[in-house]
């Protein structure tokens, strides 16, 4: 059973702004779908570029609470933006590794990530 260690950093990482670390959490493989792109962001560096891009435009990123159901994770977050308090969350897939796989702000059509 993969641990919630990696994950753990994850958020705490992205909490502090610490990208670098957030990004050493990341599966070589990990998979970033969003409603706004057809396509899925592929591979650790190009989820990194992501990732560093929403910090620079968000004042903060607040975990909020983690629910799990085996490799499967919602992860409840608030961000700030421009004054405005966003809540959002985020379906998160560890892999068999317990690095984050796969990533989405919506549930997938059909199965993890």
């Amino acid at each position: 059973m993969q641990t919630e260690a990696h994950i753990d950093v994850f958020l705490r990482a992205m909490g502090e702004g610490d990208v670098t670390t957030a990004i050493g959490q990341l599966a070589d493989t990990v998979e970033l779908r969003s409603p706004i792109f057809v396509d899925p962001f592929v591979g650790k560096a190009r989820v990194g570029e992501v990732l560093e891009a929403l910090m620079q435009i968000v004042e903060s990123f607040q975990p909020r609470l983690l629910l799990r159901n085996g490799a499967d994770l919602i992860a409840m977050i608030r961000i700030s933006h421009e004054g405005q308090e966003i809540d959002g969350f985020d379906h998160i897939h560890l892999d068999e590794s317990g690095r984050i796989g796969g990533m989405t702000d919506r549930p997938p059509p059909s199965g993890p990530v």
